[in-house]
């Protein structure tokens, strides 16, 4: 608030709509209160749990597993125990501790705004860079609106000398091997680092490896590998010759390498990426290695079941077959909805209500309460009921073997 090109924005108030992403900026949700203007909530990956819920989608903790769980979408009961906790915990930290104390930072600038918790159920739409094919499915409101990966493009011609690298070999094709931006190789430990070394010295397949540091090569490093500080990631995925990603299971990554069908071993780190892991894992299109396990024996075996097993290479196609479905382009989508919003000044016709009903009285409880001790009364007076009745005809038949005619009659028979 303290910049000046910022404030001159929001002085000229020359604002139709503001596109927010979903990744921890809510203090903007104040601003933009302020500018009274209509907003859409986007999401790059497969959306948070508390933006759904603010958009009146169901939770669906049952078989839809929690982006901070490694779980797929058929869980047992232990497993939902944990994906509750962790859906539902994160909630509530958020609303209890995070926002709270995000509102009070901004009173200072925003005196007058609602808290955030209030304002975040005014977003007119959520976008989500993904598809169904590529995330676990779910029942959403008409306001959650999936684009796709609007980042995803035809492959380009490679630089020469990365073209002339796998050309030399390319009948056995080659892998392409990266951990993103954030966790870089740079960072892995030696002892995983030659454990990959000498793996890749055993299998025919070149090896591009997205290595950040120059200055201090693997040892021991086989032909067939090449490191690069940089490479052209979707020319890649994109090459006839590539036979296996090998990745940290970041969203993007993974929508790149099955939109054009390249099998992936996944080694997530934290994050979403357990989340795409298990959803490779699930669709068989790949398989998921754990840090704390990976040896040379279990990583070669993997890289070689994914590249001999063909049916990895049929999976990945099947989705592939699913991205390219597309009834209409997600940059066409989103751009007629965003034009829906600023010609309706938001999508309150669009809303369901129970985005501003009670927890309690969303899933019915107050409902399952009620049906709950209606039975228990019923079952309680009828169990009574029954236990008089017997007493009386008990009673009865006790005062009856008492009277003197019963006993007069017994002595007779007697």
């Amino acid at each position: 608030m303290n910049n000046p090109e910022f404030l001159l924005v929001l002085k000229r108030r020359e604002i139709d709509l503001v596109i927010l992403d979903d990744s921890f900026n809510d203090f903007c949700l104040k601003i933009i209160e302020d500018l009274k203007v209509p907003f859409v909530y986007f999401s790059s990956s497969t959306g948070y749990p508390w933006v759904f819920n603010s958009m009146g989608a169901s939770q669906e903790l049952s078989s839809v597993p929690s982006r901070f769980t490694g779980y797929d979408s058929t869980m047992n009961f232990k497993q939902r125990i944990f994906n509750t906790l962790a859906g539902l915990g994160a909630q509530i930290l958020r609303s209890f501790i995070v926002i709270p104390a995000i509102d009070a930072y901004t009173k200072k600038d925003f005196p007058s705004a609602r808290s955030i918790s209030d304002i975040e159920k005014d977003a007119s739409l959520y976008f989500l860079s993904s598809q169904w094919a590529t995330t676990w499915p779910r029942s959403v409101p008409p306001t959650v609106i999936q684009l796709g990966p609007l980042h995803i493009r035809p492959p380009q011609t490679l630089p020469q000398a990365m073209d002339r690298f796998i050309r030399e070999f390319e009948k056995d094709g080659f892998i392409l091997f990266t951990l993103g931006s954030i966790p870089s190789s740079k960072f892995m430990p030696k002892k995983y680092v030659q454990t990959f070394v000498k793996v890749f010295s055993r299998i025919p397949q070149r090896v591009i490896w997205k290595w950040d540091d120059s200055s201090e090569i693997p040892e021991n490093l086989s032909a067939n590998v090449l490191l690069v500080d940089w490479l052209p990631q979707q020319d890649l995925l994109g090459h006839s010759a590539i036979r296996l990603f090998i990745t940290h299971g970041g969203f993007l990554g993974m929508q790149e390498a099955l939109y054009h069908s390249v099998p992936l071993l996944a080694l997530p780190f934290g994050t979403d990426q357990y989340l795409n892991s298990a959803k490779v894992r699930k669709e068989g299109c790949g398989l998921h290695l754990d840090w704390d396990n990976l040896d040379e024996a279990t990583l070669f075996t993997s890289i070689t079941s994914i590249i001999n097993n063909s049916s990895f290479k049929d999976n990945t196609r099947r989705l592939s077959l699913l991205m390219h479905e597309e009834f209409l382009k997600g940059q066409d989508t989103a751009v007629n909805w965003i034009e829906h919003v600023i010609r309706f000044n938001g999508t309150k016709h669009l809303k369901p209500t129970s985005q501003n009903i009670p927890f309690y009285q969303l899933y019915l409880l107050d409902v399952g309460l009620f049906l709950v001790v209606i039975s228990f009364i019923i079952v309680f007076v009828t169990a009574n009921m029954v236990r008089f009745i017997i007493w009386c005809l008990l009673a009865s038949f006790y005062k009856f073997k008492t009277t003197p005619s019963y006993k007069s009659n017994l002595k007779k028979i007697t």
